[in-house]
């Protein structure tokens, strides 16, 4: 990804120097408008680097470049090749697959999205009953206009399962087990919109069932990030999630809680890249979380959706030395 950068010659804060790349790329027109948006955005999908290390989502605009430290700017991110698509269809829910890249339904940045694509290609009204953030893979859920009422009713009810899989930094312990932190909004910060923590503002009761799918082999070699000046060592294994409630960001939240934020994941402290066992830096361009399938049980029958995760999900944990990945019994 080609970068556009500048090296500080006097502290600055974060904003100002990002608002300058964004000018020289005339992503911004100089004025105020919706500038302070631009700013997040471009720290949302990942194209902002300090020093070679890219920005997390949440970093404080208000945080201060140093003199000497070289500020980056990636280009901007291309809408994925990969197409969404209906997989499979029952009383007016259909299971679509969402690829990451790819907003769930539009929001305030642009129309694309699974929502709009999959409502031109099939002519009718569809709205989203499940939701997966950008940059997570998988199933979801949409429902027609005539069978709206009566999903949301099935949801509510518990009559419908999602189950995930992930890849985190680090085992957790137990290796299965259930996490019940409430989730909330962090702060009011403008910088900090959208992030959600354990015990946060107004937060919502929250349950993830969890278990520990597949481990590194012993003779795999520890994996190395850098923490500040600090090098850490990881060891990445496959967890896999189900949900009985569906808070923004639930699965995300609760991982980092536990001590193992799902990698590629900046915002809740997940590793954006990690050096193998090689010497080589391996970096995350999504976050390592897939949405498996779901369940829905109605008028007496069980209707079952598994969609596999990506190859790109298993080229990581081929290049950690994992063995191929068996989730199929989860």
């Amino acid at each position: 990804m080609a970068r556009r950068g500048l090296t500080a010659t006097r502290a600055v804060q974060l904003e100002v120097a990002l608002k300058e790349l964004l000018q020289a790329a005339g992503e911004l027109d100089g004025g105020e408008g919706s500038n302070g948006d631009a700013l997040r955005v471009a720290l949302l999908e990942g194209r902002v680097f300090l020093e070679g290390r890219r920005l997390a989502e949440g970093t404080e605009l208000t945080s201060t470049i140093t003199p000497g430290q070289r500020l980056e700017l990636g280009a901007p991110a291309q809408n994925t090749d990969e197409a969404p698509r209906v997989l499979d269809e029952r009383w007016g829910l259909l299971a679509v697959y969402k690829p990451s890249g790819l907003a769930s339904e539009p929001d305030q940045r642009s129309n694309d999205s699974v929502l709009e694509r999959l409502e031109g290609s099939l002519g009718q009204r569809l709205h989203a009953l499940s939701r997966l953030d950008a940059q997570v893979s998988g199933v979801m859920l949409l429902t027609t206009e005539t069978a709206r009422k009566r999903a949301a009713e099935l949801m509510a009810s518990g009559a419908i399962e999602r189950r995930y899989v992930g890849i985190v930094g680090d085992g957790v312990e137990p290796e299965s087990g259930t996490w019940r932190g409430a989730i909330g909004a962090v702060s009011d910060a403008r910088s900090q919109r959208g992030k959600r923590r354990v015990g946060g503002r107004d937060a919502k009761p929250a349950v993830t069932h969890y278990r520990t799918l597949q481990c590194l082999p012993e003779a795999a070699a520890a994996l190395q990030v850098r923490r500040g000046r600090e090098r850490l060592e990881l060891r990445p294994v496959w967890l896999g999630f189900r949900l009985e409630t569906g808070r923004t960001h639930q699965i995300r939240v609760h991982c980092a809680h536990a001590g193992a934020p799902l990698l590629g994941d900046g915002l809740y402290g997940g590793a954006a890249a990690v050096t193998l066992p090689r010497g080589n830096v391996f970096e995350f361009e999504r976050i390592g979380l897939h949405a498996l399938g779901v369940s829905v049980v109605h008028a007496g029958s069980t209707w079952r959706v598994d969609c596999p995760p990506p190859p790109i999900l298993e080229r990581w944990w081929s290049a950690f030395g994992g063995e191929p990945a068996s989730l199929d019994d989860f």
